[in-house]
């Protein structure tokens, strides 16, 4: 088991932010809470627009195909220059992570549109001594996300895994969660929130969110989730599918006998 509780002034924090975009990053310098960081350091974004997405070997060939030809046909896939650039900067903060703080055992990850309460210190200091709960430990802790509610997996009084969720806007992550991650990382094929969690639905990693915390972030203009994708929106599993088959086909009867009912009236 990693130490408990974190105390996040003792860890390397990074927050990342596109240099074109220093209207959020004093936005986020002038929230109360990051005056408690000490070793608070931004970190410049991959921007996605600046990326030779063809020719870039860093990039998944599905996911250039996707990006050039605008299509997609799963939540999962990115079609946006803008999420490359993303996956890119929270892979490029592990790695440093690791290379740069050998000590540490703990990193926190912002985004730029994260909240970052005034009381964040004391709260995941409180929060982190329940930690004692998963004697397995964890690798990374989400902090805000959202997730199916039908999907999730209770840990203990305090802990619960989340299913299908999405969202990176903060995090903490352990060393061994960092180099988890960045064996699948690279080329980019999905969504990097959403390899975490396809590696936690596959039993890879350990990724948990507290009962109690939710920092939250800001809702505006993405960089990243540009639009939606309604073709996206069908069953996931073979047994959803069925599903779907089986109320189209009650809903067929029901309107055939609908219909003979009003013209069995309509005959007399």
């Amino acid at each position: 088991m990693k130490g408990y509780p974190i105390d996040i002034r003792e860890i390397p924090i990074f927050c990342i932010n596109m240099d074109r975009r220093k209207d959020r990053w004093e936005w986020f310098q002038s929230q109360p809470g990051v005056k408690h960081l000490p070793h608070l350091e931004r970190f410049s974004a991959v921007d996605g627009k600046t990326i030779d997405i063809l020719h870039d070997p860093r990039i998944s060939m599905r996911t250039k195909n996707n990006v050039l030809n605008d299509t997609r046909r799963s939540h999962d896939e990115i079609e946006n220059s803008g999420a490359i650039g993303a996956s890119l900067s929270h892979s490029s903060i592990w790695k440093k992570f690791l290379e740069e703080h050998p000590e540490k055992e703990y990193c926190l990850v912002f985004e730029d549109d994260s909240n970052v309460p005034a009381d964040i210190v004391q709260l995941l200091l409180q929060k982190s001594a329940d930690l004692k709960e998963l004697p397995g430990g964890f690798d990374i802790w989400l902090l805000n996300c959202n997730f199916l509610t039908y999907k999730v997996k209770p840990l203990s009084n305090s802990w619960t895994q989340p299913g299908n969720f999405w969202g990176f806007s903060a995090y903490i992550i352990t060393r061994d969660g960092a180099k988890s991650m960045l064996e699948d990382a690279i080329p980019v094929e999905m969504h990097i929130d959403r390899l975490a969690n396809m590696k936690c639905e596959l039993g890879l990693m350990k990724v948990v969110i507290h009962n109690t915390v939710r920092i939250g972030n800001v809702l505006g203009k993405s960089d990243i989730q540009l639009k939606g994708c309604k073709i996206c929106d069908v069953p996931e599993t073979l047994h959803e599918v069925r599903m779907v088959h089986t109320y189209f086909l009650y809903g067929v009867v029901a309107y055939a006998a609908l219909i003979s009912v009003l013209y069995s009236r309509s005959s007399l």
